[in-house]
């Protein structure tokens, strides 16, 4: 194999060594793994995810006649802030995903 393809493949595996590493994020709360390869070429690849839960954060937030209810499911965030309200106030996550 010729020196620019060595390159290629290089960049290739570096590549996926990195596109792994951010799927495996996105379902796993920490990382860590590595790849050798010729030429004493090596990479490693050390991350976390500190919350990979869902959050709701709130403040402020009254209601006069009803309740206050939060659920929260994996990868979903919410914040609220000054919310005055009649009836109930409920917030829940569905992993990043809208529904009404």
């Amino acid at each position: 194999m010729d020196q620019p393809a060595v390159w290629i493949a290089v960049g290739v595996g570096l590549v996926a060594v990195f596109g792994v590493a951010i799927y495996l994020l996105r379902h796993h709360a920490r990382v860590r793994g590595g790849v050798k390869g010729p030429f004493g070429f090596a990479a490693e690849v050390e991350a976390d995810n500190p919350n990979p839960g869902g959050s709701i954060n709130m403040k402020g937030v009254t209601t006069r006649r009803g309740s206050v209810v939060a659920a929260t499911e994996p990868g979903g965030t919410i914040g609220m802030e000054n919310i005055d309200a009649s009836l109930d106030v409920k917030a829940r996550t569905d992993g990043g995903a809208a529904k009404k």
